[in-house]
């Protein structure tokens, strides 16, 4: 087994430290060993932090206990992962080593099979909390993109786009479903460009009502229309000198999208009732939970506006078609919390498996919001199975509705104009908003106003 963690054994007995040299050897693992706690010590605190190890250390020694090496250690480096090894068959020695956080405890004589499958699982968490260190000290740095991280190939690559786009002004189309991170990663490219010490203006083009959309993104003068007592600067003339992140940019208007088109073409625009162009220095990044081809192919969407927008493509697949980075991503945001609330809550391996089982529809957002959910409320130190029961609250529910989902309560088949609305009024239901609502139906704001209407009869 090849590995980055270096093993440290430590034990006063010379014939159990040679068990143990002979086991890490059939394993391939890098180690040193040590018969006194303080030469240990001396060696941690001298070598490079930045390398993970693994301690498996003894609990009974003359000098100094497996426990008090253990003290010392977290006073140095906080986490400190250590297996505890000893001969003592007492459950004090468990519990106690438990209770300062060692990561697991055996029992002499080690049995190989166990020895060999508890280390490998003790690595394997060392390179994991490792990784999750080096993302949030690399933030920025060329590596990772703040609050996103994931080990998937497919992330990797927008790491990397993100970190050479910077660099220009070119516009960039970020796609993907609500909740994976696409104003994240905009707010990334704007970071990461010379643009960087100027405004990063987001705009959620399905929450502005398609009435006020045009006067809030190019300003208005002061007359042009009932109400604009004093002129008014426009979300884009404001983001001049840094950049303009226009999310769900598909729900733009039609008659809007030709405006858009000369900003991004001649960096000019107008303001409502102005009669003069004003110059802006910006760069537009868009994103889209919607299909843009689409919308061109059924009319919806500008033909030369696209193209415009789609200079620099990314795209942003569910958190259901790359699960790796759920490995990452459950710990990552956990250790966040912490930070947070200053508690420490563990997630054993139950619960881990649990949450890397779900497909989590809502992706990250609802990734963070249902783990900070379990945080807050769980009343122990493990977050267990039972204080998240998402698919108990999302699948089973959805599958008790199955049932149902074509008939009516009088057994008569619904038709295709009554099974829409029902699936509409069920989304409604489970969303917060009408825009949350209609990004998920796939439709536009003004649609969703349309079916409303139609939904006061009890379907």
């Amino acid at each position: 087994m090849n590995s980055t963690c270096e093993i440290i054994l430590l034990d006063d007995d010379s014939t159990d430290l040679l068990i143990l040299e002979m086991l890490c050897k059939k394993m391939g693992l890098t180690f040193r060993s040590f018969n006194q706690p303080q030469k240990v010590l001396n060696y941690l605190t001298s070598r490079s932090a930045d390398r993970p190890f693994l301690l498996l250390s003894d609990i009974y020694m003359p000098e100094m206990s497996g426990l008090e090496l253990l003290e010392k250690l977290k006073e140095t480096f906080g986490h400190t992962p250590v297996v505890f090894i000893s001969g003592n068959e007492s459950i004090q020695g468990p519990v106690d080593a438990m209770r300062l956080g060692a990561y697991d405890f055996l029992l002499k004589p080690v049995n190989q099979e166990l020895f060999f499958a508890r280390i490998k699982k003790a690595i394997e968490h060392v390179l994991e909390k490792s990784e999750i260190t080096n993302l949030k000290n690399n933030l920025y740095s060329g590596r990772s993109i703040k609050n996103f991280v994931g080990k998937s190939q497919v992330i990797k690559d927008v790491y990397n786009t993100v970190m050479r786009v910077g660099k220009f002004d070119s516009t960039v189309l970020i796609s993907g479903e609500s909740g994976v991170g696409k104003e994240r990663v905009a707010r990334a490219i704007h970071d990461n460009s010379p643009r960087a010490n100027g405004p990063f203006i987001a705009v959620n083009s399905a929450s502005i009502p398609e009435s006020l959309i045009e006067s809030e993104l190019f300003g208005y003068m002061k007359g042009s229309f009932t109400g604009a007592n004093n002129d008014k600067v426009g979300l884009i003339e404001a983001s001049s000198g840094g950049t303009l992140f226009l999310d769900e940019i598909g729900e733009i208007p039609l008659h809007l999208q030709a405006k858009l088109l000369r900003v991004l073409q001649e960096k000019l625009i107008r303001p409502v009732g102005g009669k003069e162009n004003v110059k802006v220095d910006l760069r537009v990044v868009c994103a889209t939970h919607r299909d843009l081809n689409k919308m061109v192919a059924d009319g919806e969407f500008r033909e030369d506006l696209f193209y415009r927008l789609n200079v620099i493509p990314i795209s942003i697949p569910p958190l259901r078609k790359r699960k790796e980075d759920l490995e990452f991503l459950i710990p990552f945001i956990a250790n966040k919390l912490s930070d947070k609330w200053s508690v420490k809550k563990n997630i054993p391996q139950e619960t881990f498996d649990y949450l890397m089982d779900y497909d989590w529809p809502g992706n990250i957002r609802e990734l963070e919001n249902i783990l900070e959910r379990a945080f807050v409320l769980a009343q122990g130190n493990d977050l267990l199975v039972s204080d998240f029961k998402i698919k108990k609250d999302l699948h089973s529910e959805a599958n008790e509705d199955y049932v149902d989902l074509f008939c009516l309560k009088s057994g008569q088949y619904l038709t295709l104009q009554e099974l829409e609305l029902k699936y509409i009024k069920e989304i409604m239901k489970r969303t917060s908003t009408k825009e949350e609502a209609a990004r998920i139906l796939g439709i536009g704001r003004k649609t969703l106003y349309r079916k409303e209407e139609l939904l006061t009869s009890d379907i």
